[in-house]
């Protein structure tokens, strides 16, 4: 289960991305935490920069979409 909380104080705190992942404990019966790290390559971050500035900041929807 992925969880997306914008308000949560503990991301804040961290400087984290407020996102929480948790698996089914079958032997518990119960959700636990699922620790992991968000990776992102050169070129991914190079893409998401130029789309960025492509966008016109005044248009009311995405030309990308």
């Amino acid at each position: 289960m992925l969880i997306l909380n914008p308000e949560s104080k503990v991301a804040s705190d961290q400087k984290k991305l407020p996102y929480f992942l948790y698996d089914y404990d079958n032997f518990a019966s119960k959700f636990v935490p699922v620790d992991f790290k968000l990776a992102q390559s050169d070129s991914e971050r190079i893409a998401v920069d130029h789309a960025a500035k492509a966008i016109d900041p005044n248009a009311k929807t995405s030309v990308l979409s």
